[in-house]
This record gives C-alpha cells, structure tokens and sequence, in this order.
C-alpha cells in the first residue's frame, strides 16, 4: 500500500517533478558560470597606468649611471661589440633584494639604486604600469619577479609579505643542491620570457637564495615597414663594412638633435617607443662613456617632421657574467652587499642568516624587423651564505648607433649599442 501510494504522488504530479529537475539543472549551470567568471575575472589583467614620478625619475637615475658601463666595457660587449642592456631588470631584481637589507649595506644600495624617497605603491606602480592592460595596440609588456630559496633557510614573513604585494614575486622552496633546481630557474625564465631566453643558470656552492626577475617586451611598430621596401644596404661598422637587410620608409616621425648628435623615436601601436640615437662619427665612443650626454639625448623634448627613415634589421644577444655586473655595481658605490664580512641581510630570513649577494647576471636578447621589436631579459641575484625642419629629414643608420626601448611612461626596459652587424 505503501509503494502504491508512492506510484502514484509521482504520476500524479509529473509536472512538479520536471519543474525541481530543471531547478537543479539552472543552479548547477549557474554555480559552474560564477565559478568560470570568477577565474576569469581573477586572471584579467587591470588597466595600465603610469609609474608614479618618483619611480620614473629614479629608474632613469639607474638606467644611465649604469648604462655608460655595459655600453663601453668590452669585457661586456658580445664578439661584434654589441650590447643590449635591461636597467629595469637590474634595478628591479636589487630593489626586491634590497627590501632585505639593513645598516649600510641598505644605505649604499638605496643610493645606487636612488630608492630611498620610494614607498610600497611606487613600487606596485612600476608593476601595474608595465603589466597592466592597454587600452589599444597589440603591443604586450610584462615583467615578473621571484624568490627562490633552498630548504635549508626559511625567508622572513614580512619580507615575503612584501614581495608579493609590491612586486608580485612568487616564493620558491627548492633543494639548491639539486641540479633540477638551477633548470626550474631556466625553466621559469624561459615561460616568463616567452621562450626567448633560456639560460644555463649555474647555483654557487654556498648559494641559498636567488632572486630572478624577467623583463618581456613585444613592440608592434605603429607605422610597420613593408617587406617589399627593404633592401641590401652597406653598414658602416667600428671595424669594419657589411652588407645588411635595410628597411625604408617615410613617415611623420618625432626626434630630436644635438651637439654631435640625432634622434628618431620609433612609436609602437601602444604609446612605447624606440629611441635610435645617431652620434656623429667623431662622437660615438665618447657618447657611450659619458652619462650625462646619454641622457641629455635620449630625453631632449621631441619635434616632429616628415623623415625619411632607413633602419637595418638587427638581433642582438648579450649575456652579463657576475664578475662584470659586480664591478659595475661596486663603482657605483654598491660594496657592502658583495662582502661576505660586511653584508647585512638579516631580514631575508626568519633566523637572520648571515648573507651576501655572491652573483649577479643578466642576460638579454632583442630583435628587430618589419613588424616591431621583440626583446627579453633575465636578472638573477644569487645571494650565498658566509662560513625637424620643413624639407623631409634624413635619417639613414648606416653606422654605429645606440638604441633605448622606453615603456609609455618613459621607464627604459632596454638600451644598447650597435657598434657593427
């Protein structure tokens, strides 16, 4: 009797039954869609918007101390005596490692790197303005951070608190003496850098932390060249003439000139640009040694003018090895921190253990053609435990050049020198 009345609620009310199964039905369906839109919105990426001043003024303070160094230094030059140097990427990945100093080690690298007026939010400022969303252009940016450490130390809780929040750094456990390790950290590069970087990272013997950071950039010309207009064409090199691939076009372009010098800035679909700057012959050398002319070139204000523009197509790859970088940053005044005596980085770690920064590398690769500037970078800090006018205008790179690759708010992600091809 039981069963029967049981048959029969059920044939009696199909209607309501269909009605709870289609209700199941649109909630499942609706929790499934809040979850997917969910990730989604969680992995959109925020509008862009320009790194505070402070932030600006003292990444280009960085970028052009340094730069005169890894332009000039031919134990830093690649077998042309090209380089392709990331500033950004150096002072980025020493910035993060200096949130771990004390004393005067942090003293001496607050003043290379001229951070001490910077707060938190001018930090997360340079991040959002290199990784956030423009509002056009296929252009893309993107610059990311990491701290690797072995399992024999522990970071310190506000240290890792701090660089997720102002430079969005994930944190690495690892076994340092696991040659697995040193190919996760080429391995990370490599994903970070769009495959176009993967080094052979080697792990010091007392190393037990490292902090990397990468620098991507995929510049897509506002104004492309056409394949059909580029021609062979003689480059007049330091050493000696090569036939190139050049590519022609004329366009309304700004730049700027000076004593000795000419500028044209190459504008991408998303506000950045390449800065080529043109010394005259006679002041090529001297301009890449001389810090304050560098500067006074790359950021005299720019006019336009109808210019009728040959640029070669180039590729260039530099790789810094850490005897060089830390003689850079020592005659910067940076000395402490490589001393395995005076280095203070107590709050690196939860135990305060004595550490130095031991290495320091980057490596770089930039490519240009038709159709814009690809260029990556890596910085790895390895830190080792103690015990125009109206006629159209000429500008014809034929000859040794520098370059600057600057985001839209005039940070300088990179800035080499092309001295043959």
């Amino acid at each position: 009797m039981k069963q029967h009345r049981t048959q029969n609620t059920v044939a009696e009310h199909p209607r309501r039954w269909k009605w709870g199964a289609a209700v199941a039905v649109i909630v499942v369906v609706g929790i499934a869609v809040a979850v997917i839109g969910a990730q989604g919105f969680l992995h959109r990426r925020p509008q862009a918007v320009p790194a505070t001043p402070k932030t600006v003024s003292a990444t280009n303070d960085f970028a052009y101390r340094s730069a005169t160094a890894y332009l000039s230094d031919a134990s830093l030059l690649n077998r042309q005596g090209n380089a392709n140097y990331s500033p950004v990427s150096m002072w980025m990945a020493l910035a993060l490692a200096s949130h771990g100093a004390d004393g005067s080690t942090l003293a001496q690298m607050n003043d290379v790197l001229d951070n001490q007026a910077l707060a938190d939010e001018d930090y997360r400022s340079l991040m959002l303005s290199i990784n956030g969303k423009r509002a056009t252009g296929e252009s893309a940016m993107q610059m990311d951070n990491s701290l690797w450490a072995d399992k024999s130390v522990k970071p310190g809780t506000d240290f890792v608190k701090l660089a997720k929040r102002d430079f969005n750094a994930q944190t690495i456990s690892a076994d340092f003496r696991d040659a697995k390790t040193a190919q996760r950290m080429s391995d990370w590069i490599g994903k970070h850098t769009k495959g176009m970087l993967r080094p052979e990272i080697t792990i010091g013997r007392d190393e037990v932390m490292s902090v990397i950071n990468t620098v991507y950039a995929d510049g897509r010309w506002a104004s492309p060249f056409e394949s059909a207009q580029t021609t062979d064409a003689r480059f007049h090199g330091t050493t000696d003439d090569h036939m190139v691939a050049m590519m022609h076009q004329s366009l309304e372009l700004d730049g700027a000139d000076g004593d000795g010098w000419h500028r044209a800035d190459l504008p991408f679909d998303d506000g950045s640009r390449l800065k080529i700057l043109l010394p005259d012959a006679n002041r090529f050398e001297s301009m890449c040694q001389d810090e304050s002319t560098l500067r006074t070139a790359f950021e005299a204000p720019a006019r336009s003018a109808t210019t009728n523009l040959s640029l070669p197509r180039f590729t260039i790859d530099s790789d810094f090895n850490s005897d060089a970088t830390l003689a850079v940053l020592r005659k910067l005044g940076m000395r402490d921190a490589f001393s395995r005596n005076a280095a203070d980085f107590t709050k690196l770690t939860q135990n305060s253990v004595p550490l130095y920064i031991s290495s320091v590398i980057q490596g770089t690769r930039i490519a240009v053609n038709e159709v814009g500037a690809k260029a990556g970078a890596y910085t790895k800090v390895g830190l080792s435990a103690t015990s125009a006018p109206a006629n159209p205008r000429e500008f014809k790179v034929d000859r040794p050049f520098l370059y600057e690759y600057a985001s839209p708010d005039g940070v300088p992600l990179f800035i080499g020198v092309v001295r043959n091809l």
